[in-house]
């Protein structure tokens, strides 16, 4: 498939990012072959149909950049002169050619994506190339497991301090928040190995004596004039003993996210519950 067909299939129609695909590809060939240069014809053949639905992900996510700004279809086309950026997309397209799980190439091109925003020696470049293999090492259950840890510890809705909302109508909203987003969780189970795996990735560290409570995280994110969310609050929601057993039964709670971990948490999240990109905005500048 030709790189003109890449874009067309996912609906891009900006220059810039019609442009990265075509040399993204050019770029990406040559680096599957050298890797799987010994592989049997099938498995080759499997890996470069994973790349392409990656390509084809990322040309997406960077045609919808492409018509927000000149400023971002500038950074489009000049992205793979800075070495960094290259080697990422290269660890990307090599760790989506190896990926059966298309949660694993979502992530993987919202990073990519994310990255090209990025100064180059800012928080989110020098944690996306670990975040990178991180990905690649996960399994589904994983992703969903840093999803979920940081749906409740670091993502908080734009309107979280909106002062026009009254304390009743603030309530409501954050209540449907917690209902929508946590019932994409029901699957997530917190088994031991899968926190000592994300402990090797660096993307968790876990304390059996410590542990953070529900309502002091709750506290600490959802902290505005209308009203202080407690886990009496939560506990009032479909989704309450949803939350509950996967932070305190399971305990999650002796767990405390690394950048690396927090930011595959924000990227699976984002696909997991069919949302808007989160802002990292507070990590892109060097």
């Amino acid at each position: 498939m030709d790189p003109i067909t890449i874009a067309a299939i996912g609906g891009v129609t900006g220059g810039a990012a019609s442009k990265f695909v075509d040399r993204a590809w050019d770029c990406g060939e040559k680096w599957l072959s050298a890797y799987f240069q010994d592989h049997r014809p099938k498995a080759v053949q499997a890996a470069q149909a994973n790349s392409m639905e990656f390509l084809k992900s990322l040309a997406r996510r960077l045609d919808r950049l492409e018509q927000q700004s000149d400023e971002n279809a500038a950074k489009i086309n000049c992205s793979l002169d800075e070495p960094q950026f290259a080697v990422l997309l290269q660890k990307a397209l090599i760790g989506s050619a190896k990926a059966g799980c298309a949660a694993k190439r979502e992530a993987l091109a919202d990073l990519v994506a994310q990255r090209l925003l990025s100064e180059h020696e800012s928080l989110f470049a020098v944690t996306s190339e670990i975040a990178c293999d991180a990905i690649t090492h996960c399994t589904f259950n994983q992703l969903g497991l840093l999803a979920f840890h940081t749906s409740l510890t670091a993502i908080t809705p734009d309107w979280l301090n909106n002062a026009e909302l009254d304390a009743a109508s603030w309530w409501q909203a954050g209540a449907e928040w917690f209902e929508v987003r946590f019932n994409h969780f029901c699957d997530v189970k917190v088994k031991r190995y899968d926190v000592l795996h994300l402990e090797a990735l660096s993307c968790l560290s876990f304390t059996s004596f410590v542990r953070y409570e529900l309502t002091e995280i709750l506290e600490k994110a959802w902290a505005n004039p209308h009203k202080t969310l407690l886990k009496d609050d939560i506990m009032t929601l479909d989704v309450g003993k949803l939350i509950t057993r996967i932070w305190e039964e399971e305990e999650l709670n002796c767990t405390r996210l690394t950048t690396v971990g927090q930011l595959i948490g924000v990227l699976a999240a984002d696909n997991i519950c069919e949302d808007e990109p989160t802002s990292f905005a507070s990590w892109q500048e060097a």
